[in-house]
């Protein structure tokens, strides 16, 4: 293979050589095998120019200036531009079939300055300069409807307008104010529009021309623009807290036309021009530097600069070319600069990239004044070849599209007298990595005679690979046929005859063998030749009859039925030919009654042919002299018809092709041929859509290309094909003169893949091509990477690096991902990218990272981030908190009372804090006193919860006033609906208040004893001092001692006790007596009895008194048996005789001696004597008597008896002592009873009371420890009794031992047992 470049080299003569040299082998191999060809192919190789073509959107008037492009997200531009021929603003967008245009703006002179934006909605919005009012304008397009608003009317302002649309759909636009000299911006917020001036002294410096607007990737705003007074180009831009403005370049008069565009770092890069040297600058700024080269100083170049950065983040750069007549040039930076011509004039030129990085362009036509569109995506234009013979009569161009949309090109070449077949195909490997298309040339066959190749046919089969017919040409005579497959070109000679084969169309079937109808130059054979796989056959088509069967067209059903369209030469109609299973069926005169056809003229000399789904054929051809053209479907037996005439009166039509899209309506394409005024042919290319009739252009004319191209005779020999996307393909002959020309190639759309593998990668990115299953060798060790374990060769296997395809080879691995440390972006493996990792090589993975700054908590000095290290931070986890003044748990920062632990917010910002705020979301209020809900300000009765208001302002809140809007009334105390100041007869009792003693009471009018009661009301109206009776008793309440109590009203001894329930209603210490002896209970010493018995005058009432001893003798009655008998108490025997007068105590028989001696004394016998005597008796009892008891102990009776009277007269003594000493105590406890201090001393049962056994209790507790007293002792005690009296009772009581009660609790258990 040999790569032919436009100009020689020694390498290209060289390889020239070899190929004249393989020629002639070749040639002479065969003269041997005159039926059978094998040529190994002579390829070459060769980039052609792009030639965009370039597309007129707006023609009538002068149309396009200020324009600007924008493609949304399907690559399909929008413009907006000034229609200046009636001062519009004018929008247009192309939807991959039309134009769609629509006038935005009419009011005034509008339009100027237009700066177009998509959103992310792909709707547009533009800022422009209305002339009229010199105010900056604003319109959008919400889907349905166009909106436009005036955004600044302050001055002359809107001028060098530029826009773009932040992601929430606000727009923001920067622009000149003229009046002032400055640099504005105003942006929408999403509810109304702000405006400020960002550069400018107010007329003294000299900004804002050449405004370029872009935000970034956070929404914020980058300005370009042009600071004249210096000459400076100018750079703002905002970063969200302030504006920052540079001088991006200075050296000398720079900055006008520029053009601003962020790359994906949100860096700016701006195109300009250089009035002093007229150059194309180009200026970026890194992050830190400001960097100016100059792409361009071939000249005077750069005016109407604009710029676009593709997704690699490379320039591309649109400008006009003074020096060379005003061209529009295009330059691409990648290291170094490319450069193309666009057109061959223009101005106010926009430009975009799409999601290929291709550059559109729209700009204004000076010469023609029209707005046009071009793009490498959109329509172009290439030579396939350049200046080769070609015999315009009789020549052919024919083209495929293979599966991956790529064109392959069959045509005549008759260059330096060698008779050739050549075949072209797109190298898109090489046209995608150049930018510009690359042709592979191929020779199929060579050394044919004249005329060879005349309407050649091109198919591919269903492996892509191209097979054709051609005629061989004069003096060979015969048709033939080539096919390629891995080895080169194979040819074969199917049929021969004189000038059999001129006319050819093949097709490949569903089987890959190929079907070729043929006719001849001088004769009327139209045949068939068919391949089954071993062998061809031919047959005629039907009966042979009428002449030449001119521009013969070929199409397959899915069945593989062959149908033919021709022209017959001497009938000068359309015929229709087709295969029915058994023999062919033909129609001579295709005839449509839906056309005005004029059947005297002829038609269908260029026909084509396509059959849709359901095996019914479809015919495009010319008629009524090629002036124009019909469209016909079989229907039946006959055929529906449309005119899809699109021309004007001088019309030559030719070279028609028909094509069926996806949806089977027919495209068609021709050559126009504008006989009488322009002698120019043209193509042209459209759709009919069958459901509505209408007729869709998808051009207008291949026009305005003579910048690369003569236009003066393009079409011939016309072909055409629609690929995957319905995108059109044609191939045509361009002559330059006569026979000599150029084979062009066009698309409307069209940038192929090829993918030989079908592994979706396309083959110059596949480093196996051939292989779908490996696609890439990272380490170039030959294995692929699908089938290679560890891609980066660096010793980790694939499935744990994190680096697959990092740097090849081993190397230092920090966190021992797979990434080397100088490709891994996280050293530590910590989800941080070590450029924002505070710890890029910390705590390896990842962890808690509160401040996510990339080192784990646990290592991290300040968790929160905040600049305060943890030591010192009240608030560890809150980057918005250090400190908290007040130790309530919320930061200073928050804590709106930072000094008070009890308040944090204040809601209502009434200086109240919420906590003690009874109205924390109300700044008017914070306290409400009476607790009502209505705070003290508002509430007219701050401290009453029943008011809040006073309308009438009387001092009578509404709730309570009857008439809240009358201030001369407040109630209404009758209910009849007249205030109370105005009523007559306020309580209504129909007395009227002069008369009526009581106004305000309808019950009350009388008060007869005028005590403030009335009659209806007093119980005694007569009498002034009383006026009610609660108890019914008949006395006055106020009489009344007991006014609830109708037994009682008087209270004679004020004792709280009524006379008729007090038994002592004059003794106000007494008020019951209950044992009726007289003596109030209060007083009562004995309340069981009559407290004036006391038999033993011991001042204790006998029947209260426990040890009631009758007769004095010392002993209780209980156990005395002679109680009224001083001198006995026991009577051990019986017999009714005390034992002292019993001479026989024992003996119930006997009590008296038969003779006692003079005087006889009783002995003197205690208690435990008596018992004893008594448990003695029955052994005792029939002993001796006294006398003989002494006289037995040698005692005398008279001394013994003698004896006895002293121990009675003793014992008598001790017993009145005794008495007397129980009157004492007795007497104490009762004056005591009147201390409860006192009392409770001896109350050991806590019942209220002192019982006589709690008495005896303490007597025996305070005896205990006493020694007997002597006789003269108590005798003088005795004799002081008597001299004094009783004994102070108050000293009796303070001279008493303390009381132990615990004591008294153990002898008063003693004495119960």
């Amino acid at each position: 293979m040999a790569l032919y470049p436009c100009k020689s080299s020694p390498l290209s003569v060289g390889m020239r050589t070899k190929v004249v040299f393989l020629v002639v082998v070749l040639l002479a191999s065969t003269m041997g095998a005159p039926a059978l060809n094998v040529l190994n192919s002579s390829v070459h190789v060769r980039e052609t120019s792009v030639g965009n073509m370039p597309k007129n959107i707006a023609e009538t008037g002068d149309i396009g200036q200020h324009a600007s492009l924008k493609l949304d997200g399907m690559n399909n531009p929008h413009i907006a531009y000034y229609d200046a021929d009636n001062g519009d603003l004018v929008y247009t967008t192309y939807d991959g079939w039309n134009w769609n245009t629509s006038t935005v703006d009419t009011t005034g002179d509008v339009g100027e300055y237009a700066s177009l934006v998509l959103d992310r909605f792909d709707r547009p919005h533009i800022a422009y300069y209305d002339t009229t009012n010199q105010d900056l304008k604003y319109a959008h397009y919400d889907g349905s409807n166009w909106t436009n608003i005036t955004v600044d009317a302050q001055g002359d302002v809107g001028k060098f307008a530029s826009i773009d649309v932040s992601s929430n759909v606000n727009p923001h636009v920067a622009y000149r104010d003229e009046t002032n000299t400055n640099l504005k911006y105003a942006y929408y917020n999403g509810s109304s529009w702000n405006n400020m001036t960002l550069d400018g002294n107010w007329g003294v410096d000299n900004v804002g021309e050449y405004v370029s607007l872009e935000l970034d990737s956070g929404n914020w705003p980058h300005i370009a623009y042009y600071n004249a007074t210096a000459g400076d180009l100018m750079y703002i831009h905002n970063d969200g807290s302030m504006w920052n403005k540079s001088t991006a370049y200075s050296t000398n008069n720079v900055g006008t036309h520029a053009s601003l565009a962020l790359d994906s770092n949100d860096l700016p890069h701006i195109a300009h021009y250089n009035m002093q040297f007229q150059n194309l600058m180009y200026t970026t700024f890194d992050g830190g530097n400001w960097t100016t080269v100059a792409p361009d100083s071939a000249g005077r170049v750069g005016e109407y600069c604009v710029i676009a950065i593709d997704s690699n983040d490379l320039p591309h750069i649109a400008y006009v070319d003074r020096d060379n007549g005003g061209v529009i040039k295009y330059a691409r930076g990648n290291q170094s600069w490319d450069f193309s011509e666009i057109d061959e004039e223009g101005e106010f030129i926009s430009i975009d990239v799409d999601t290929q990085d291709r550059a559109h362009f729209s700009y204004y036509d000076l010469s023609d004044q029209d707005l046009r569109y071009l793009s490498h995506s959109g329509a172009h234009v290439d030579q396939i070849t350049q200046s080769i013979t070609f015999n315009q009569q009789w020549g052919g161009i024919r083209m495929a599209i293979d599966s991956q949309d790529v064109p392959h090109v069959a045509y005549q070449n008759l260059t330096g007298g060698v008779k050739t077949i050549s075949y072209a195909t797109l190298n898109v490997t090489a046209t995608q990595i150049s930018g510009n298309n690359v042709w592979v040339i191929e020779t199929v066959d060579t050394n044919l005679g004249d005329t060879a190749g005349s309407w050649l046919s091109i198919d591919l089969d269903s492996q892509d690979r191209p097979h054709i017919s051609y005629y061989s040409g004069d003096t060979k005579n015969s048709l033939r046929y080539a096919t390629k497959n891995s080895t080169g070109w194979s040819n074969h000679t199917i049929d021969t005859g004189y000038r059999l084969g001129w006319f050819s169309a093949l097709r490949i079937d569903s089987t890959d063998n190929p079907h070729i109808a043929y006719s001849e130059l001088g004769g009327n054979a139209l045949k068939y030749a068919m391949y089954d796989g071993s062998s061809w056959h031919t047959e005629d088509v039907g009966t042979q009859v009428g002449g030449d069967k001119k521009g013969l067209q070929l199409a397959l059903s899915t069945a593989d039925v062959p149908h033919l369209c021709y022209f017959d030469q001497n009938l000068l109609q359309l015929g229709h030919a087709t295969y029915s299973g058994s023999s062919w069926v033909k129609e001579t005169n295709v005839l449509s009654d839906d056309l005005d056809l004029d059947t005297s003229l002829a038609r269908g000399r260029y026909c084509d042919i396509e059959v849709d789904q359901y095996g019914d054929p479809h015919m495009t051809f010319d008629y009524n002299l090629q002036k124009e053209i019909g469209y016909l479907k079989k229907n039946g037996t006959s055929w529906d018809g449309w005119n899809l005439s699109v021309l004007h009166e001088n019309s030559f039509i030719g070279y028609t092709q028909l094509e069926l899209d996806r949806s089977e309506n027919p495209c068609f394409s021709y050559a126009d041929n504008h006989r009488i005024v322009t002698n120019k042919r043209d193509v042209y290319f459209g759709c009919l859509d069958k459901d509505s009739g209408e007729i869709v252009l998808r051009e207008s004319g291949q026009l305005h290309t003579d910048h690369y191209f003569s236009h003066n005779d393009w079409g011939r020999y016309l072909s055409m094909k629609l690929d995957s996307n319905d995108s059109a393909h044609l191939a045509f002959f361009y002559r330059q003169n006569t026979n000599f020309g150029s084979v062009m190639y066009y698309t409307d759309n069209y940038y192929p893949t090829f993918d030989s593998d079908g592994d979706g990668i396309p083959d110059y990115e596949d480093s196996f091509p051939s292989n779908p299953s490996e696609t890439t060798d990272h380490d170039g060790d030959g294995s692929g990477d699908n089938a290679d374990n560890d891609d980066d060769n660096d010793g980790v296997i694939d499935l744990m690096d994190d680096c697959q395809f990092g740097i090849i080879g081993a190397g230092a691995d920090f966190d021992g991902d797979g990434c080397k440390d100088s490709e891994d972006d996280d050293d530590d493996n910590d989800g941080f990218h070590d450029g924002d990792d505070d710890c890029p090589k910390g705590m390896t993975g990842v962890g808690d990272d509160f401040d996510a700054d990339g080192c784990q908590d646990a290592e991290d000095a300040d968790i929160d981030g905040d600049g305060v290290v943890n030591e010192d931070d009240d608030f560890d986890f809150d980057p918005t908190e250090d400190t908290d003044s007040d130790g309530d748990g919320v930061g200073d920062n928050t804590d709106q009372f930072p000094d008070d632990a009890s308040e944090v917010t204040d809601a209502d910002g009434d200086g109240v804090g919420d906590n003690g705020d009874a109205f924390p979301n109300d700044a008017n209020e914070s306290s409400d006193l009476d607790g009502d809900g209505v705070g003290d300000n508002e509430d007219a009765f701050d401290d009453d919860a029943n008011e809040t208001t006073d309308s009438d302002g009387d001092g009578v809140g509404d709730n309570s006033d009857a008439f809240p809007n009358d201030a001369n009334e407040s109630s209404d105390l009758d209910g009849d609906g007249v205030g109370d100041n105005a009523d007559a007869d306020v309580d209504g009792d129909n007395v009227s208040d002069s008369e009526d003693a009581f106004p305000d009471d309808p019950n009350e009018w009388n008060d007869t004893d005028e005590d403030g009661v009335g009659d209806n009301a007093d119980a005694f109206p007569a009498d002034a001092n009383e006026t009610s009776d609660v108890d019914g008793d008949g006395v006055g309440d106020n009489a009344d001692a007991f006014p609830n109590n109708a037994n009682e009203s008087a209270d004679s001894d004020m004792d709280g006790v009524g006379d008729n329930g007090d038994a002592f209603p004059n003794d106000a210490n007494e008020t019951s007596d209950g044992d009726g002896d007289g003596i109030g209970d209060n007083a009562d010493v004995c309340s069981e009895g009559d407290d004036t018995v006391d038999v033993d005058q011991d001042g204790i009432a006998d029947a209260c008194d426990e040890l009631v001893d009758s007769d004095g003798d010392g002993f209780s009655d209980t156990i005395d048996a002679f109680p009224t008998d001083i001198t006995e108490w026991v009577d051990s025997d019986g017999d009714g005789v005390g034992n002292n007068a019993d001479a026989f105590p024992a003996d119930p028989s006997r009590s008296v001696q038969e003779q006692l001696p003079p005087n006889p004394s009783p002995p003197v016998v205690e208690s435990d004597d008596i018992e004893e005597a008594d448990s003695e008796d029955d052994v005792q009892a029939d002993a001796i008597t006294w006398s003989e008891f002494l006289a037995q102990q040698g005692l005398d009776g008279t001394i013994a008896a003698q004896l006895v009277a002293v121990v009675f007269v003793l014992l008598l003594t001790k017993i009145g002592f005794s008495a007397r000493k129980i009157r004492k105590l007795k007497g104490q406890l009762h004056e005591a009873a009147e201390s409860k201090t006192q009392w409770e001393r001896f109350d050991l049962d806590e019942d209220g009371e002192i019982s006589d056994l709690e008495f005896e209790a303490y007597k025996l507790f305070r005896d205990k420890d006493k020694q007997q007293a002597s006789t003269d002792e108590i005798t003088e005690e005795a004799q002081d009794e008597v001299d004094d009296g009783a004994p102070d009772q108050d000293e009796a009581v303070m001279s008493e031992p303390p009381v132990d009660q615990e004591a008294i609790r153990d002898h008063l258990s003693d004495l119960e047992f």
